[in-house]
């Protein structure tokens, strides 16, 4: 069973979309990255949003998901005495597993511009220091700065 390099953060896990999925599917953390064969690091990574998982490494830990939500409700099913529903419980799964996806990307998309409101802040920051001069126009900063990282990309 692969083991983390550091100490799980669970405070900074709970509470997050990748932890859900993996409660959800009645699996611990350690069991989803040895089925994934995702590097436990890795999926913590994830897990406290230090980084997105992207491609074959997305869909296999979104394929764990689904295969532990199937298993144990197919188990809940054998308990409670009821026929189960494979053809009907896999399109719940799909269903939930595209709304979490569009969660995720939206959070994706939220920490992005938290990021770039941040640099432009802190860009703010510097040019009223280095200028020596407080910025009130914020639209004008604004043009300025995305102007100032077209030409640094360029």
């Amino acid at each position: 069973m692969t083991k983390p390099s550091r100490p799980l953060p669970l405070a900074r896990i709970a509470g997050t979309l990748p932890l859900a999925q993996i409660e959800s599917s009645h699996f611990t953390i350690e069991q989803v990255a040895e089925i994934s064969q995702i590097p436990m690091d890795r999926l913590l990574e994830y897990c406290i949003r230090e980084t997105w998982l992207q491609g074959a490494e997305f869909e296999r830990f979104q394929s764990t998901i689904a295969i532990g939500r199937l298993h144990w409700a197919e188990e809940q099913a054998q308990i409670a005495g009821v026929l189960f529903d494979r053809d009907k419980a896999e399109q719940e799964s799909f269903a939930l597993a595209m709304t979490e996806m569009e969660q995720d990307v939206a959070e994706f998309a939220a920490r992005i511009a938290a990021m770039k409101a941040k640099a432009f802040t802190d860009w703010v920051r510097a040019e009223e220091q280095r200028q020596g001069i407080k910025i009130t126009n914020l639209e004008l900063a604004a043009s300025i700065y995305e102007s100032a990282q077209k030409a640094e990309l360029a």
